[in-house]
């Protein structure tokens, strides 16, 4: 529901500012709605010691933002975390290697 959408946007910038303010490392983020889903962008110049090996520490912090966004909301929004476009780099390596 939009309201659910609303709330777990809430919690995630909510989430998100205290994180990076933590971190301390000159980090940007975005947080935004698109098509009911809830999109956090990070970038700058130490955002990298944030993937880990093959994504896995993004992919843990996905599903952390994950369980933030949805606390105390009836559905389930979907969160996508993307630092310095890793997954937008692995997805065209990926595509590539299906066409070879």
């Amino acid at each position: 529901s939009v309201n659910d959408v609303e709330k777990a946007l809430k919690n995630t910038e909510k989430f998100m500012k205290e994180f990076i303010e933590k971190l301390d490392k000159g980090l940007e983020y975005t947080v935004e709605e698109k098509d009911e889903c809830i999109v956090v962008d990070i970038k700058g110049k130490d955002a990298g010691c944030l993937i880990g090996y093959r994504g896995d520490s993004l992919n843990a912090l996905q599903n952390l933002l994950s369980s933030v966004a949805n606390k105390d909301t009836s559905g389930r929004i979907k969160v996508i975390l993307d630092i310095e476009e890793y997954r937008k780099k692995r997805e065209k390596v990926l595509k590539l290697k299906k066409i070879m």
